[in-house]
């Protein structure tokens, strides 16, 4: 049920994305801003879904993006969806990164953004 869970999340994320960027042009500018993928899957490479930003704009896709600069990894599919759904708590997003439940790998600058 976590791998659902996560997916439909990950889907959501993408149509979030792109509602936001038909709806404000400042978004979709800011979309612009900086040229790389991000990905973000569990450990074990059941869910996976991969974002490109850049001057042609925002993609999406479900695929391992092998070539991707930012990569977030949760050990689980049950710990991904707990964390990434709304009510958000930091703290526990946290002591997740502290305990090694979740891993952001890639550089400073575009994790950050991203």
């Amino acid at each position: 049920m976590g791998h659902l869970k996560l997916s439909f999340i990950l889907f959501g994320l993408n149509m979030l994305f792109r509602y936001c960027s038909w709806r404000y042009p400042e978004f979709k500018a800011r979309l612009k801003e900086k040229e790389f993928s991000a990905q973000i899957r569990t450990k074990d490479g059941s869910v996976s879904r991969w974002f490109s930003f850049g001057i042609n704009g925002y993609n999406s896709g479900t695929d391992t993006k092998e070539n991707a600069e930012v990569i977030m990894t949760f050990k689980t599919a049950v710990i991904g969806a707990k964390l990434l759904m709304p009510p958000i708590d930091q703290l526990e997003q946290i002591n997740a990164l502290k305990d090694f439940k979740i891993t952001l790998e890639g550089p400073e600058d575009e994790a950050n953004w991203f």
